[in-house]
């Protein structure tokens, strides 16, 4: 995506805050889609069996772990607000649902 140098304004001249892109369509900078997960950053990788597990944690503590069923590549998600190294430790017995339902 690419971050324009100065701070764009929609139609209404009025100014966009955070990230913006250019739709080609209208020709104007739009916000950015807000992404739930743009805090979260890698923390741990479990690929040894099926299902596999990766593991995500934020600056605040919160974290999200990813399992994915390796034979139909299904993704389910578990969250939390702190202690991921516990969280982590007991990743197979956590509760896992839909993207949308979890964020």
């Amino acid at each position: 995506m690419y971050q324009y140098p100065n701070i764009p304004t929609d139609v209404n001249n009025q100014k966009l805050a955070g990230a913006a892109v250019f739709n080609p369509k209208s020709g104007l900078w739009e916000p950015a889609p807000y992404d739930p997960l743009v805090h979260y950053k890698r923390a741990n990788g479990d690929s040894s069996g099926d299902p596999a597990y990766h593991g995500f944690t934020a600056a605040d503590g919160s974290w999200f772990i990813m399992k994915m069923n390796l034979v139909d590549e299904n993704e389910r998600f578990a969250r939390g607000m702190a202690d991921f190294p516990t969280a982590w430790a007991n990743r197979a017995s956590l509760g896992y649902n839909y993207f949308h339902v979890v964020f």
